[in-house]
């Protein structure tokens, strides 16, 4: 079996096991025994481009109780940064390289793709924007992430993308995650979640179910061992409306998560939303695709409004 065929069936095998919580601590408890290398450093004079309001061991503590460890902001100028750099650039809607536009020309995009765009993303968002690097190469979330998951941990995928408020179906909204599912990204992971645009209500504010992250028995019948997309209704049945938390903030807000537990994203109907997401995984499947794109813009630039 060649190279990739054997990533992808490793991929397969995990997601089949992975969903089982004895599994996945084992797994973790193992990675922690571990001798970890150094923590990524920053140039000399270069401050962490991320704030934590609490210290590691109560971040490591929320995150095992409770699988979210909202105390995370990324520092006001690479808010700024950040945002400059996505206003000036193309992104991409739906992840088609071929579908291109300006934040600005959204909705002669939306006329020349004729259907709402709901999500776009920026492909290696931190090989052209220094703030987002510096995001990545954060010595907070990179110590978060270890001591989560053990010395192994590993990002490998480091994403920036929009969402705007717009009519988009049910089949749409669903496949850009915005109803309540678990990840099976590998057998432990953590992922980081940073607001590049203030969001309240209506805003495309982020969802998590606490405590759902090491699910029973009883709880995995119920979704009958598959990849499941819930309504808000049969989340507040299954584990009451006070374990359902929205995270809503300024422009900078960020949190981590252990996304094997029920969590949504709520599609926006007033702004639209900027967000980064990093991801940490003890394996790297090597699904993301890194090789060069032939990308085209819907608009041409020159039509974009001043």
């Amino acid at each position: 079996m060649s190279g990739p065929l054997l990533q992808r069936a490793r991929y397969e095998l995990m997601q089949r096991i992975a969903r089982f919580s004895g599994v996945r601590r084992a797994t973790m408890a193992r990675a922690r025994r571990q001798s970890a290398p150094p923590l990524p450093a920053l140039p000399q004079g270069v401050p962490d481009p991320v704030h934590a309001d609490a210290d590691l061991v109560t971040m490591l503590a929320e995150l095992q109780a409770d699988g979210l460890a909202p105390r995370l902001a990324l520092r006001p100028q690479v808010v700024d940064a950040v945002l400059d750099w996505a206003a000036r650039m193309p992104c991409y809607a739906y992840e088609n390289p071929a579908h291109g536009f300006l934040p600005g020309q959204r909705q002669a995009a939306e006329r020349a793709l004729g259907k709402p765009i709901l999500k776009a993303v920026y492909f290696e968002p931190e090989q052209g924007c220094p703030a987002m690097r510096a995001v990545c190469d954060s010595p907070t979330v990179h110590a978060i992430a270890r001591a989560y998951l053990g010395a192994g941990a590993q990002l490998v995928s480091r994403q920036l993308w929009w969402t705007f408020p717009t009519q988009a179906d049910e089949k749409t909204r669903k496949k850009a995650a915005h109803f309540f599912h678990r990840d099976i990204d590998d057998w432990a992971f953590v992922k980081f979640f940073f607001y590049v645009t203030p969001v309240q209500r209506g805003d495309g504010s982020h969802h998590f179910v606490l405590r759902s992250h090491r699910p029973g028995w009883k709880q995995l019948t119920v979704e009958h061992l598959q990849k499941t997309r819930w309504t808000d209704a049969q989340i507040a049945r299954g584990y009451g409306a006070e374990a359902m938390r929205e995270l809503h903030g300024p422009a900078g807000l960020g949190f981590a998560e252990d996304t094997f537990g029920l969590h949504k994203a709520q599609s926006p109907s007033v702004h639209p939303r900027l967000l980064i997401s990093l991801v940490f995984q003890l394996h790297d499947y090597q699904l993301e695709d890194h090789g060069p794109r032939e990308t085209r813009l819907l608009v041409p630039a020159e039509r974009v409004a001043a």
